[in-house]
């Protein structure tokens, strides 16, 4: 399940903007599967030219 994106109660900081996106994943896949996607959507971005300056950080456990 994906929330998001949405603006952070902070957007922005040192000149750059900041969106969440939060994913629920269920137990019954596998992390390393998870993980290899979430790898994949990154190297999609910075195929795209216009996104080259979007920096993605993934953070497993945010709270």
């Amino acid at each position: 399940r994906v929330l998001g994106p949405q603006e952070p109660l902070i957007n922005k900081i040192r000149d750059k903007f900041l969106m969440d996106i939060f994913l629920k994943i269920e137990k019954k896949y596998k992390m390393e599967a998870v993980k290899d996607l979430i790898r994949n959507a990154q190297l999609e971005l910075l195929k795209v030219k216009e996104l080259k300056s979007v920096e993605v950080v993934v953070d497993v456990d945010p709270y």
